[in-house]
């Protein structure tokens, strides 16, 4: 998959934000990727705020589950 390094950075703070810091369920800590169709969906959610945000990108990406600060460091 490729993306832009702006577009990257730009949905890895938006979900860092929005995702639970101290999650009693680890997945609430981390955003869901996925990629099709020329689009990266970034979704993220604290259980009482939700982001879904879309960027361009080139590739396919099976829906994953990542840290939401880990994605954040790793696209600074």
């Amino acid at each position: 998959m490729k993306i832009t390094n702006l577009n990257l950075i730009r949905v890895a703070r938006r979900a860092a934000q929005v995702a639970a810091k101290k999650a009693p369920v680890p997945a609430i800590g981390c955003a869901r990727l996925s990629a099709s169709g020329g689009m990266l969906m970034v979704e993220a959610t604290d259980l009482g705020a939700f982001l879904r945000a879309s960027v361009p990108c080139e590739g396919d990406l099976a829906p994953s589950l990542v840290p939401a600060d880990r994605l954040a460091a790793f696209a600074e």
